[in-house]
Order: C-alpha cells, then structure tokens, then sequence
C-alpha cells in the first residue's frame, strides 16, 4: 500500500507536465485518471471520464461496484 501511495504522488506531479498511459485495474488509478478507455475484447468499448464512465457505462458501473471504488 505504501509503494502505491508513492507511485500516485509521483504520478500526480508528473501527469500536469507528460502524456503517461496506465493500463491497470486497480481503483486508485483508475479513478485518479483525466481519462479512461474501457476495453472489453481487445476493443473499446467506453471511453470518457470517470463521472462520464459512470453515466454512460453498464459496464464500467459494474466494475465500479464490484471493486468498491466508490
């Protein structure tokens, strides 16, 4: 828990100044991102912000409740 803490204080730092793409599943990162593509099939099958995601996606909303993001 601790090294993820760093890697999303460092993370915040860097994303004002470079493009940075994380592929992950974990919630912290997901939720911290200006911009998520939900992929499904090697596709995408949503993409927007997290409180857009959660608007427009069945399938984001599942995976938001699944994890406990919220």
């Amino acid at each position: 828990i601790e090294a993820e803490f760093e890697f999303m204080r460092v993370l915040e730092k860097l994303k004002s100044r470079y493009l940075i793409i994380i592929v992950s599943h974990r919630p912290s990162a997901i939720k911290a991102s200006d911009f998520i593509c939900l992929m499904s099939g090697g596709k995408i099958e949503a993409a927007g912000s997290y409180e857009e995601l959660k608007v427009v996606s069945d399938s984001f909303r599942g995976l938001i409740e699944k994890s406990s993001m919220e």
